[in-house]
């Protein structure tokens, strides 16, 4: 396992302070106009700033600029520039952070400026009550000044005087008391919709995403491989940063393993936050830039949720609304959470999270009535599936109201034995068992089919990072050929009469650029927005991907998707919309000089589809043969066929030009089912009305040479 889970701030910190148990460590990072490049190291002094440095800025936020994730944003997908605070977090130790776009001294701008502290022994309140508003400042100072050395000055003032006020704590630092009116307001804002169905879709999002992490199972020691990282976006819900912070914070410890790393980044001047468990990598530092419109909220997105399902989250909402902390939705029952702060290797923290605090003093009231209870009490309670209170650290089940409880059996002439649970009371413990027993077994299940689809998630994520390195290539590959072409095109004749390269239009003194018609393994064209076209044998080029949202929204300037994603293909499109988008492409990449006369992108023939089709199969490709599928992958995420082309057979149907004004869809769908398909292959043919989106009707274009 890596030093992550076992160090990253659960270390042993150095004593900055003689004498004190709470320390502060500040540190910077990234992007000043001080320095020609990154900023040096400057208060690096833990292990847990050095690993945030590689985690958050090297690999995550480097990862996403080299990439070009975010460049391939539209305008209305991407903030405009950093500008957040973020808090990350393990039992007793903190680092809190924020980061603002800047440049260098070279005047380069893609990076920016990081500036946080490593907190130990202190809560989760005094770090935030006292380490904001000085990021804050550090943020002003530096803005004011070219100078490295100001910088430093700055970061060691600030530094002192965190550590002085740190120091002249003389009492440890107690945890806040749990404002239970807070919970229940936070349970009841407005961000989470009518009758809360965003609380019901964050707590799906929750179960399916992040089972990996729930009490119990998670072990910072040696976490399983199947603890990838997991990001949750969800509503700010709150009137400031730090009570957003708070309540997440302490709403999430109630969910998951409290030894899990849990990064919290929001956004100064939006209204939500993001959530990552576990060791991010640079897909969850994306959200950074993105804005819902790329990367919706889970309150946002339109699951579909069993009956069962919303019976346990409105159980576990009640006692949000009432005031109690939560149960956890990762859990198979309904029992109340403590949020153990146990620290292998590092101090024990002397305190609970302000939500497991009110846990801890729910199990011990319940330990106090059980003691009181009269002996028959006591074991009709255990009879009915309520338990004494556990050891700490363990589950702690929350004992019913007298106006829950269920009312116990009246004694009958049968009972032999004086407070002896009876034959029917026997007999509805037994029932229970085994409700309970079959309940454990299918929640085995839907464990089992959660890390089936995660496995698939993840798959389908690296496929689209290679596919962004792939056209990286390509586009370098581009730029090199249009040099090649535009020295050429100084010294040679035009282009002979047949040849499909691009030829420079009469309206400008630059050549346009050229098709590559030599690059391994066949002739490849990516333009002006990025779009990869192979050339067929029939002569003509054909989309490599089916068209993305991201294209589409580029060209046509709308997104008629209903499970909006960019890398996503486009659906909900009409034919007329797809022959549309074909006009404005031809049109856009005329002006740009990159598409001589006489070439056009249209939809393909049926005969064209047929020949590109080559040996696609359903059977491999995205659709519910297999298994069900709620929506479409990201473009790309089946196998190629032997042409070069991916998705041909499902993910998306895709419209096609046919004889006698027939408009028709080919290819299959992500929903695709074989109960669909009685013969065998499956059905590669849907022909609904024309002038009517569907969310599985998409497309793919081709380039040809217009009669």
């Amino acid at each position: 396992m890596s030093d992550f889970y076992k160090r990253f701030l659960m270390e042993d910190v150095p004593r900055a302070v003689a004498g004190a148990n709470k320390q502060v460590f500040l540190g910077a990072f990234g992007k000043h106009p001080g320095w020609d490049d990154h900023v040096e190291d400057l208060g690096l002094e833990t292990f847990s700033l050095v690993e945030a440095k590689k985690l958050f800025y090297v690999q995550g936020i480097g990862g996403e600029i080299d990439s070009g994730a975010w460049e391939k944003l539209d305008d209305s997908q991407r903030l405009p520039a950093f500008k957040h605070v973020f808090v990350w977090q393990r039992p007793g130790q903190y680092l809190i952070g924020r980061l603002w776009s800047s440049s260098d001294g070279k005047g380069r701008t893609r990076y920016p400026m990081v500036v946080c502290a490593h907190c130990a022994g202190v809560s989760l309140a005094w770090a935030l009550d006292h380490v904001l508003p000085r990021l804050e400042q550090i943020e002003q100072a530096c803005a004011t000044t070219q100078s490295a050395d100001d910088v430093r000055s700055i970061l060691n003032q600030h530094r002192a005087d965190l550590r002085a006020v740190a120091a002249g704590q003389t009492t440890d630092l107690t945890p806040p008391t749990l404002d239970t009116s807070f919970i229940a307001r936070f349970a009841a804002r407005p961000e989470f919709g009518p009758q809360q169905e965003g609380w019901m879709r964050i707590l799906y999002a929750l179960q399916s995403q992040c089972g990996a992490f729930a009490r119990g199972k998670f072990n910072p020691k040696s976490p399983a491989s199947t603890s990838r990282p997991q990001h949750i976006r969800v509503p700010r819900a709150a009137d400031s940063i730090s009570k957003a912070i708070v309540q997440w914070s302490g709403f999430f410890l109630t969910q998951v393993d409290p030894q899990t790393p849990l990064l919290l980044a929001v956004p100064l001047e939006e209204q939500w936050l993001d959530v990552t468990l576990g060791e991010p990598t640079s897909q969850e530092l994306f959200p950074l830039r993105a804005t819902p419109k790329a990367m919706p909220l889970a309150s946002e997105v339109p699951y579909t949720l069993s009956a069962e399902f919303r019976e346990r989250a409105r159980q576990l909402l009640g006692t949000l609304e009432a005031g109690r902390p939560p149960a956890s939705i990762l859990s198979g029952d309904t029992e109340v959470i403590t949020a153990s702060t146990s620290n292998p290797g590092a101090p024990r923290s002397r305190f609970f999270k302000w939500l497991g605090g009110g846990a801890a003093l729910i199990a011990v009231a319940a330990a106090i009535t059980a003691a009181l209870l009269p002996k028959n009490e006591s074991t009709s309670a255990a009879s009915s599936g309520t338990a004494s209170a556990p050891p700490p650290g363990e589950v702690v089940a929350a004992r019913p109201s007298p106006e829950t409880r269920a009312p116990s059996p009246p004694s009958t002439a049968s009972e032999s034995v004086a407070g002896s649970p009876s034959t029917e009371e026997k007999r509805t413990a037994d029932a229970r068992r085994l409700a309970e027993e079959k309940e454990k077994a299918a929640a085995a299940a839907r464990l089992r089919a959660i890390a089936d689809e995660q496995e698939k998630i993840r798959v389908a994520a690296e496929a689209a990072h290679k596919r962004a390195a792939e056209e990286k290539q390509l586009a370098e590959q581009k730029r090199l050929a249009e040099a090649k072409a535009r020295t050429e095109a100084a010294t040679s004749a035009a282009a002979t009469p047949g040849d499909l390269a691009l030829r420079q239009p009469e309206t400008t003194s630059q050549p346009a650029v050229a098709l590559v018609s030599h690059a391994p393994p066949g002739p490849v064209h990516t333009n002006t927005i990025g779009m990869v076209f192979v050339r067929m044998p029939g002569g003509y080029w054909a989309g490599k991907y089916e068209v993305s949202q991201a294209e589409f929204q580029k060209v046509a300037g709308v997104n008629p998707s209903t499970n909006r994603h960019p890398a996503h293909p486009v659906g909900n499109v009409t034919w007329a919309d797809a022959t549309e988008f074909c006009r404005k492409l031809t049109q856009r990449e005329e002006a740009a000089g990159a598409l001589p006369r006489g070439l056009a992108y249209v939809l393909p023939t049926e005969a064209q589809w047929t020949e590109f089709a080559a040996d696609a199969s359903l059977n491999t490709g995205i659709s519910s043969l297999q298994r069900k599928r709620a929506r479409s992958e990201p473009v790309g995420s089946g196998p190629a066929n032997q042409l070069g082309l991916h998705d041909v057979r499902g993910n998306v149907w895709e419209w096609c030009l046919s004889t006698n004004d027939h408009k028709v869809l080919r290819g299959g769908a992500f929903d695709t089912m074989r109960g669909l398909a009685a013969a065998a292959p499956p059905p590669d043919y849907w022909k609904p009305p024309a002038n009517q989106g569907r969310p599985q009707a998409g497309f793919r274009c081709v380039l040809v040479k217009q009669p």
